[in-house]
């Protein structure tokens, strides 16, 4: 499967990581379904390369795709 965006890395001090607006933004570029298995994507890539960082980030982000969704 191509990865449709970069794996995510620890933000800088001054920034934070909104999955929200994450789960908005994959919407909006690649439609519900895709934006879905973008997601499940990323959680497996995650927990494949063991980065607990990115898995807890990217199963926010399907949370929130989830309740955007209902």
């Amino acid at each position: 499967m191509t990865q449709l965006t970069p794996t995510l890395k620890a933000p800088s001090p001054t920034a934070r990581f909104d999955p929200i607006a994450k789960a908005t933004s994959l919407l909006a570029q690649l439609g519900q379904d895709q934006a879905v298995a973008n997601a499940m994507a990323e959680i497996q890539n995650a927990h494949a390369n063991n980065d607990n960082y990115a898995l807890s980030l990217w199963r926010e982000v399907r949370q929130a795709l989830k309740t955007e969704l209902k």
